[in-house]
């Protein structure tokens, strides 16, 4: 195995973690049934866990792509929006936040209520 190998991350097969975590060699035969035994029986709950995690990751996956699609829509009608979002997925949690919009459409408009604003100022100062 070289040492790339070694620093990726790699798949664990819960079934089969004899063969990937534990060394057997110099073990006495009570030693080994004993620890067969222990991880016999934490394998099912190692593959719940890992399709349960599996799952929300799908879920989250999902949600992402809908999200992206009504933020894509968001964009065609120049309104200014901000969107956050929280997903949690199998290995922990992703927060999206975006904000956007059209910003030609904000600025005519404070442009014209600063206008106004000093319009008024103007008005008041002249009585």
């Amino acid at each position: 195995m070289s040492t790339e190998d070694q620093r990726s991350l790699r798949r664990i097969n819960p079934s089969n973690l004899q063969a990937q975590f534990v060394n057997f060699e110099g073990l006495s035969p009570e030693k080994k049934l004993e620890i067969q035994t222990k991880l016999n029986d934490n394998a099912v709950e190692l593959s719940m866990d890992l399709n349960k995690r599996v799952i929300k990751s799908g879920i989250a996956e999902h949600d992402m792509v809908v999200t992206m699609e009504q933020i894509k829509t968001l964009d065609h009608t120049k309104k200014i929006y901000s969107v956050n979002q929280n997903f949690e997925t199998g290995s922990g949690d992703v927060k999206i936040s975006v904000k956007g919009g059209d910003v030609n459409f904000i600025v005519p408009v404070l442009i014209v209520i600063g206008l106004i604003i000093i319009g008024l100022v103007y008005i008041m100062q002249g009585k």
